[in-house]
């Protein structure tokens, strides 16, 4: 439990922390994200976790046994698929591209309330029902409330969710409320009726709640709170139970490398991953030769294609017994 308050809650809230402190050095006001804190985010939790995730699972093979056609099938025709929508029109590119990481989002914290769940004890035959709900309410409900009312919603950039003017936005709150609710009313009946309450669970559900809430629902604007809280949130416990995993696989794997030590094995994958999130970082802001990093018609669906990827990976990699708990 202690390596769950530290992925869930205290990491977060230290990063959240120090970038507002970042930005009251610069001088900034909390809706202008600095480049610093950008850098940050992207590179040491968001492109690195990308990155650490592909490097896991193209080292560590069990998974692989009835999915070799997937792994060179999905990247080919996802980058194809990236390539025509950039080409046609970028902004079709970076719609799809945010709700295929949006829902990856949204998705991995169900795997976590389930993971949690699964680990803990059940009184009521809805409760696994009633935990996916609270998740998807207060992931993608939130998101519907955005697109409701904010022509600017962004995941990416400014727009890229869409504007959905005809949803009812007083109606998706009042359902959120209700399912949320009822997560409450069942873990009430837990701790009255059987004096247990699942600690894991209800802090991923309540972290999920109120980052998601307070980024979505809350907030007039997006800022860097809103970023740090999505990105933090979702990149630490995955960094996290990487490790726990690669640690775990010592004497396996499917090279001499991977079968020499999962601490060692580890580093170098973060490493690598750490080299990999700056030179992404470095392309998206331009830095360094402009020869190199101006055809953007071929890079930008490339790195998309290696995130798109991990998502892929991600839904069902965890699944398999390897999964370290």
């Amino acid at each position: 439990m202690r390596r769950d308050v530290v992925a869930f809650l205290i990491i977060p809230l230290l990063v959240v922390m120090l970038l507002v402190a970042v930005n009251s050095a610069l001088g900034l006001e909390l809706k202008a994200v600095s480049p610093i804190a950008v850098f940050l985010l992207f590179v040491s939790f968001d492109y690195l976790h990308v990155y650490i995730g592909l490097g896991v699972a193209t080292g560590f093979t069990a998974h692989l046994k009835n999915r070799r056609l997937f792994y060179y099938v999905f990247p080919i025709a996802c980058f194809g698929l990236y390539s025509v929508f950039f080409a046609l029109n970028a902004q079709i590119f970076y719609v799809v591209y945010a709700y295929a990481s949006l829902f990856h989002f949204g998705r991995q914290q169900i795997g976590w309330i389930r993971v949690a769940g699964r680990r803990g004890r059940s009184f009521s035959k809805y409760d696994h029902l009633i935990n996916d709900l609270a998740i998807y309410a207060s992931t993608f409900g939130a998101v519907l409330y955005r697109v409701s009312w904010d022509s600017q919603a962004r995941w990416f950039a400014a727009g890229d969710l869409g504007y959905f003017p005809w949803l009812p936005s007083k109606l998706i709150l009042g359902v959120i409320a209700l399912i949320n609710l009822a997560y409450i009313g069942l873990q009430v009946q837990a701790w009255i009726k059987h004096h247990y309450f699942n600690v894991t669970k209800n802090m991923v559900w309540l972290s999920t709640l109120l980052v998601w809430g307070i980024s979505f629902i809350v907030m007039e604007e997006f800022n860097v709170i809103a970023l740090a809280l999505i990105v933090v949130h979702h990149a630490a416990p995955f960094i996290v139970l990487t490790f726990l995993y690669t640690k775990k696989r010592v004497g396996e794997g499917s090279s001499s490398f991977y079968r020499g030590g999962g601490v060692r094995v580890f580093a170098t994958i973060f490493a690598c991953a750490l080299a990999a999130a700056f030179v992404e970082h470095s392309i998206l802001e331009g830095w360094g030769p402009k020869s190199v990093f101006t055809d953007f018609t071929f890079l930008e669906p490339l790195l998309a294609t290696a995130a798109t990827t991990h998502y892929a990976i991600d839904s069902f990699f965890w699944r398999e017994k390897l999964n370290p708990g």
